[in-house]
């Protein structure tokens, strides 16, 4: 068995253990992935302290050792990679701009209905 630690942060368990790297965006080989160095990380769990939260921690730490062991481990199965948002403006966005500056510097009734019937989508 690996050594995986059981550990407190606030109210919740976490388990912190020498891991093999995680996924990156890009596609790795399994060849690639094996010559990336294993460092300490943590697998937050969600459970929350308690004799129970510690019992269920305990067997998933046991269940993790034994999927290192065997090779099998996944981090997909206990971590899901923050989504990258894009820097890019989306359409959405060039409309709220062209809609504050065509209303910058006039404004009326009779211009907002112009614009509710030409330009708005909804």
């Amino acid at each position: 068995m690996l050594k995986i630690s059981l550990r407190v942060k606030g109210e919740r368990l976490y388990l912190q253990a020498t891991l093999p790297p995680k996924p990156t965006g890009q596609n790795l080989s399994d060849m690639d992935r094996a010559t990336q160095k294993w460092k300490q990380q943590k697998i937050y769990l969600g459970l929350k302290v308690s004799p129970e939260g510690v019992r269920l921690a305990e067997a998933k730490a046991r269940e993790i050792s034994g999927m290192l062991l065997q090779n099998a481990f996944d981090w997909l199965d206990y971590w899901k990679p923050t989504e990258v948002k894009s820097s890019l403006p989306t359409v959405a966005d060039w409309i709220a701009k062209a809609k504050e500056e065509f209303f910058s510097d006039r404004d009326s009734p009779s211009l907002r209905r112009t614009w509710r019937g030409h330009h708005d989508m909804v």
